[in-house]
């Protein structure tokens, strides 16, 4: 009998706090939400506490610090470097083996809208559909903890837990993703200092899927300069101006 696949998956969103707080879209089928639309959001205010965007919503530093160490245990697997979780879902469906699966995901990923054609947000559904004996287990980030942000419950089972494993991980495939139509650009710092230990682990040989590791491998505009700073600027303008407007309307 052949032995399990081990699969460890880590979405870059992960470390990131809930953004369903502001009033923001997701569509990872255009490239519009990966790159162009992150330089309208810096200015953005959450809609509870009206903090900006650009300075709170960047990685948990307690999840994302030492992540590697506490995680992954020694081992050389086959590295993936990707955009979206589709692109894991894909390599899997091929596999005949039964795996054991970690996710750390602030999404379960196994479905939400009915969707039959695979995408980011049912890929995992998919694989255990096809390999009935591989097992699935998802980690959250601990603020999914909170009733008021909990998912709605997936319809195949899985084990969900929002503490990570006691024991490292020794996987067979390692898969990192930036989902860059839900991660802000201004943290691409933070997501390139994050892949520098797997350089070590890859020993010389390529990344996987190499079309999409030329996008994620690289900092998206606006980042942590003048850019960011002109587009929060002009969000703030534009708010004065619009206060100003009401201001001066007549009664």
């Amino acid at each position: 009998m052949s032995r399990r696949l081990k699969v460890l998956s880590i979405d870059w969103d992960y470390f990131f706090p809930d953004p369903s707080w502001y009033d923001w879209s997701h569509n990872e089928e255009t490239g519009l939400f990966y790159e162009m639309i992150w330089s309208t959001r810096p200015g953005n205010q959450n809609l509870m506490t009206g903090e900006v965007a650009h300075q709170c919503f960047v990685p948990d530093r307690k999840l994302l610090d030492g992540f590697w160490d506490r995680v992954l245990a020694p081992s050389y697997p086959l590295i993936y470097v990707c955009e979206s979780h589709r692109t894991l879902g894909e390599a899997l469906a091929e596999i005949t083996r039964p795996m054991d699966i970690w996710n750390f995901d602030q999404h379960h990923d196994l479905g939400y809208d009915g969707r039959k054609k695979m995408d980011c947000g049912n890929w995992a559904a998919h694989v255990l559909k096809q390999n009935k004996r591989s097992k699935y287990n998802l980690v959250y980030p601990p603020w999914r903890g909170d009733k008021k942000n909990a998912e709605p419950s997936p319809s195949c089972k899985c084990q969900r837990t929002f503490l990570e494993p006691q024991g490292k991980i020794k996987p067979d495939v390692l898969f990192i993703c930036r989902s860059s139509c839900w991660t802000p650009s201004w943290a691409d710092e933070e997501w390139l200092e994050f892949l520098k230990p797997l350089e070590k682990i890859a020993c010389g040989y390529p990344w996987r899927a190499r079309k999409t590791v030329e996008f994620v491998t690289k900092a998206r505009q606006p980042g942590k300069d003048a850019a960011a700073r002109m587009a929060v600027e002009y969000a703030e303008m534009c708010r004065k101006m619009q206060e100003s407007q009401v201001t001066a309307r007549p009664a």
